[in-house]
Formats: structure tokens, C-alpha cells, sequence
């Protein structure tokens, strides 16, 4: 699976942006702390895997709820597929295939992803500052072996050590 873009109507500190993606090789988002990328990922989370209560929270201490909505344009398989969501109270949000509402669990939605489930996504793609400065003090296989256990987890973490 290849993300092309993302559009997104509402969600964080984001609304009424459309980003396209790197065609070939991968899309690096940079910016200052608090500019919104851990923010990007969590809206791709989103829409792949539904919302969560968190998400439907304006910012600030006295933040309201609001809806969320968007989508990505995915490639798999040299086919094109929209994935739109709009957060629903009380639920992940509904989800939308090329206009055609589908269930989280479906075949379509499974095959997309890979197989790959929330945890996977969320724990590959949980390497942040502290991460990448701890990898520039290691070499070789330090390397490796490091990121491997961090995509693991804090489970997996131990099991190494």
C-alpha cells in the first residue's frame, strides 16, 4: 500500500488541506515541534483504523467535541482507493471505499493494509526525536537491533534484554 494524498476536512489543528505524496520513494514530513506532524499520523491512523474519543476533541483545556473527516487516496496493487471517515459518536467512525460505506472489518480494508492491525501500525510508526538521537550514538547491527526492538514494543524491548 502507497499513500498519494491526504485530504483532510477537520481534524487537530488541521482543516481544508489536501497533501500530496511523494510518487517515488518516501514522503518525509519535517517541521518544528507542535507544527502537526505527530498529528498527521495519528489522522492516518484515523481514517485506517478509526477514530478515537481523543481525536473528537477540540485543542485546549476546555476543548469541545468536534467531528472529524477525511480521507487518503491509497495505491495497492496499481489500483487507486479512496478510504474517507467522519467520526460518529459512539463509534470508530464511518467508513467510506470509492463512496461505498464498508465495516472495519472488512476483506477490503484488511487486504489494504496489509493484514497489518492498529498495534503494528501504531508501534513501526511510534519512533520519535528521543528514538532517532539514541541511533545516531550506535553502529552496525546496534542499529537493527535497535529499531527492531522499538518496533516491537515495550514487551518486545524486554524480551531482547
Amino acid at each position: 500500500m502507497r499513500i498519494r494524498e491526504l485530504e483532510i476536512d477537520r481534524f487537530g489543528v488541521w482543516r481544508d488541506v489536501s497533501l500530496p505524496m511523494n510518487t517515488q520513494g518516501p514522503t518525509v514530513l519535517y517541521g518544528p515541534n507542535e507544527a502537526g506532524k505527530s498529528t498527521l499520523l495519528r489522522f492516518i491512523r484515523g481514517v485506517l483504523y478509526g477514530f478515537r474519543p481523543q481525536d473528537e476533541r477540540s485543542p485546549g483545556p476546555q476543548g469541545g467535541p468536534v467531528t472529524c473527516a477525511g480521507s487518503l487516496l491509497l495505491e495497492q496493487g496499481g489500483q487507486d482507493y479512496r478510504l474517507r471517515r467522519v467520526s460518529e459518536a459512539g463509534s470508530r467512525g464511518r467508513l467510506e471505499i470509492n463512496g461505498r460505506r464498508v465495516a472495519d472489518d472488512d476483506e477490503l480494508v484488511h487486504r489494504l493494509v496489509g493484514g497489518a492491525n492498529e498495534a503494528l501500525f501504531t508501534n513501526v510508526f511510534a519512533i520519535g526525536l528521543n528514538e532517532l538521537q539514541q541511533l545516531a550514538t550506535l553502529n552496525g547491527e546496534d542499529v537493527a537491533r535497535h529499531i527492531y526492538g522499538l518496533s516491537l514494543g515495550s514487551d518486545g524491548l524486554r524480551v531482547l534484554k
